[in-house]
């Protein structure tokens, strides 16, 4: 041995370190292939070795040394096993096109080498010790005893002779180079790990900040937009350049620039971390979004505040729905003016002595049960709401307009006169008597009470009003709902005049059976109106069916037999008609016990209610009809003579035939 084979090893020792410090500078470029980079890394490590071939220590007939086993072994420790077999094959192939005795200790010197590396930290009793200096000098020292063992594969003759020549440098040199190239492969190692961590989070955050199901963006202390994310872009309707050039209040509703401003003072102040508020913005077409909006600071180093980073989430849907229930929870849906819930809380706001004196007007729509019956219920609701219009139009110096109960009104005046309340209704009364719906003539009633003291009970001036209001009430009924009685027949016949002329013949007929049976006249004039009403309930069936020429469905026959039960509950409404309301009520029972709406049987059916079957049936035979053209009268007659017993009284029948029948050129003519 002498001192150039220390050079020459030193040397080389000097190249591989110089190389692997290079090494680091291909991080781009395996970054960039992506999933390729453990192939690139491979070919580079090759590289390296083929460069570290290039320069050995040479000696006779091809045996060279040179520091590619500190590299494989440390790569192998390092890195990943395909990037060190990928060198490993270009070094192998290298080494062969070298050629020489030494081809087959090089070989193996590659092998073994890239072995240990890859075993070495998988062994057990020394994967617990790390790398530390210790852990990696014995592991050099491993590397390089195997692979002076690999001199045995040399020709006889040069093995003791290169031992004697390398064997001291390589195991003062070789074990420390391995430490020193391993911990420099490390460190490199660690760093492209981390910034592949820091580049794999950047891609990731940039991911959910360009594609996220909110709005993102960074606004400067002063408010300014310094990036922001496409769906904000798109929830305000503005392009990025335009945001960036926008102040943070521009898209915000004037009204609600303010409504943050104590918690982002305090959130400059370090005082909470992040705050988050509901807000109205201005969307590029001046339409308003509602969003919420979560605001924190990003602290530099420096610790000062720098920006803000703020998440943008539409809740328009959320507001409107909210909105929604709060309307609905105070207002009633059908006429539109608050409900007694909301009346409630207003008047324990308002019972103030300044507020005297406070005035309590309930109104409520006359006959609006008989209006529902006769007219249905989408009309009685077209009533309600015709009478809130004009209470609104009429009443807006109250305070407020609540519908309270089904058809009852609260009005609520404060520090008005009670002549000004009284011209305030003579006016509303003025406008109700020009208003109708559907032939309906308005008509309501009302209660007035006033709380003049504040030591009075406000519960007590309402009690005072709806007292008023149900004495004016029942002091009308009588009148009101004969007048309504009166509407009710005046719209029936006014839509369907083939239904006039009919109750009129039916009338007529069921007045002469009864003064034919010697009934007195009390009875013979109700069974006249009885006769003039009966079919009053067909105000409640549509012109549709009533007019179908088709056979009737089974649903539209059951709502045909419904007009008997409406007619009763229309009529019993009112004292004067409650006996003819039973009677219209029976009208379509039979002698047999299988008409409807009871099924009532023989002498059960009122003898009113059987004249008018009778007086009805033959005046619907003898009648054009939508379906069918009149019967003559021998017909009828047949009809009606077949049917006594079952469908009609025989009494009655026989009476009608013999008495009634030649007479009926006296009866009302069908061309009225």
């Amino acid at each position: 041995m002498d001192n150039s084979t220390f050079l020459r090893l030193f040397y080389n020792a000097e190249l591989l370190i110089s190389l692997v410090v290079f090494y680091p500078i291909t991080t781009y470029l395996k970054q960039k292939s992506g999933r390729s980079a453990n192939i690139i890394g491979g070919v580079i490590l090759g590289v390296i070795g083929i460069l570290l071939m290039t320069f050995p220590l040479q000696f006779d007939h091809g045996i060279s040394f040179d520091t590619r086993s500190v590299l494989l072994g440390a790569s192998a420790l390092t890195f990943g096993i395909i990037p060190v077999l990928i060198a490993s094959m270009i070094m192998v192939l290298y080494r062969l096109y070298l050629g020489g005795a030494g081809v087959t200790m090089g070989i193996l010197v590659i092998f073994t080498s890239v072995s240990i590396g890859y075993f070495w930290p998988r062994v057990k009793h020394i994967s617990h010790i790390g790398n530390t200096w210790f852990n990696l000098y014995l592991f050099g020292l491993i590397v390089h005893v195997v692979m002076l063992m690999c001199t045995a594969f040399l020709p006889r003759a040069m093995i003791l002779p290169t031992l004697q020549s390398v064997l001291l440098p390589i195991m003062i040199i070789y074990p420390i180079l391995t430490v020193i190239v391993t911990k420099i492969l490390s460190t490199f190692k660690n760093m492209q790990d981390n910034n592949q961590k820091i580049y794999e989070a950047e891609r990731k955050f940039h991911s959910v900040f360009d594609y996220a199901a909110i709005g993102i963006g960074y606004v400067t202390i002063e408010g300014t937009f310094i990036d922001l994310n496409q769906k904000l872009s798109e929830m305000l309707g503005y392009s990025h350049e335009e945001l960036n050039l926008l102040n943070f209040d521009a898209i915000t509703f004037t009204e609600d620039r303010c409504k943050d401003s104590t918690d982002r003072m305090r959130l400059f102040n370090r005082k909470i971390d992040n705050y988050s508020v509901d807000k109205r913005f201005l969307k590029r077409d001046g339409s308003i979004i509602w969003m919420n909006l979560s605001v924190s600071l990003i602290i530099t180093a420096e610790e000062d505040p720098s920006y803000m980073i703020c998440t943008f989430m539409d809740i328009t849907e959320r507001k409107s729905a909210e909105e929604m229930m709060t309307y609905l929870t105070y207002h009633d849906p059908e006429t539109g003016v608050s409900n007694r819930r909301y009346y409630e809380e207003h008047i324990q706001k308002i019972n103030q002595e300044e507020n005297l004196p406070i005035t309590l007007v309930l109104v409520d729509v006359n006959g609006l049960k008989l209006i529902n019956d006769a007219f249905g219920d989408l009309n009685g609701d077209a009533v309600l709401r015709k009478l809130s219009e004009i209470l609104m139009q009429e009443c807006t110096a109250s305070d407020l307009i609540s519908r309270i109960n089904g058809s009852e009104f609260i009005i609520v005046f404060t520090k008005k006169s009670r002549a000004f309340i009284d011209s305030v209704f003579h006016q509303i009364n003025r406008k109700i008597a020009d208003s109708s719906i559907e032939n309906i003539q308005l008509s309501i009633s009302f209660g007035i009470a006033s709380k003049t003291s504040i030591d009075e009970d406000i519960q007590k001036i309402y009690k005072e009003a709806k007292d008023k209001l149900d004495k004016e009430k029942l002091n009308d009924r009588t009148s009101m709902i004969s007048k309504t009685i009166s509407i009710i027949m005046s719209s029936l016949f006014e839509k369907n005049k083939r239904e006039m002329y009919h109750s009129a013949r039916v009338s007529e007929i069921s007045e002469q059976i009864a003064i034919h049976m010697n009934l007195s006249k009390g009875e013979i004039n109700k069974i006249r109106v009885a006769g003039l009403m009966h079919d009053i309930g067909k105000i409640g069936i549509s012109d549709r069916i009533l007019n179908k020429i088709d056979p009737l469905s089974e649903e539209e026959w059951e709502e045909v037999q419904r007009h008997s039960e409406i007619g009763y509950r229309i009529l019993s409404s009112a004292n004067e008609f409650s006996e003819v309301a039973e009677y219209i009520l029976s009208h379509h029972e039979r002698w047999d016990g299988t008409g409807y709406p009871k099924g009532l049987k023989g002498n059960e059916i009122p003898y009113q209610s059987r004249i008018i079957a009778i007086a009805d049936s033959f005046d619907a035979m003898t009648s054009d009809r939508s379906y069918r053209k009149a019967l003559s009268y021998a017909d009828a007659f047949q009809e009606i003579k077949l049917k006594s017993g079952s469908q009609f009284d025989p009494a009655i029948v026989d009476l009608f035939i013999n008495q009634i029948l030649p007479k009926m050129n006296h009866l009302p003519s069908k061309n009225l």
